[in-house]
C-alpha cells in the first residue's frame, strides 16, 4: 500500500471476538476458514466460503476508485 501512496502501519489485524455477528448481514469466508466460524457467523443472511488461493505467493493489484 506504501507504493500507492496509503499508509497502513497503525492497522492492525482484530480478533472475530471484537466483533458482534448480528452486526453483519452478509459474512464472506476466505480459503476454506468458514468451517471454524462459531454457528452464529455461518448463519448470517449471506454467507460465502470462497475458496482462494494463497496470496502469500502472488502479487496485488490493487484498484481504487
Amino acid at each position: 500500500m506504501k507504493e500507492i501512496g496509503i499508509d497502513i502501519s497503525d492497522q492492525h489485524s482484530k480478533p472475530l471476538s471484537d466483533f458482534q455477528a448480528q452486526d453483519f448481514d452478509v459474512v464472506i469466508s476466505l480459503c476454506g476458514c468458514g468451517v471454524n466460524l462459531p454457528p452464529e457467523w455461518v448463519t448470517r443472511e449471506v454467507f460465502e466460503d470462497w475458496q482462494l488461493a494463497d496470496g502469500a505467493t502472488k502479487k496485488a493489484r490493487i484498484l481504487i476508485k
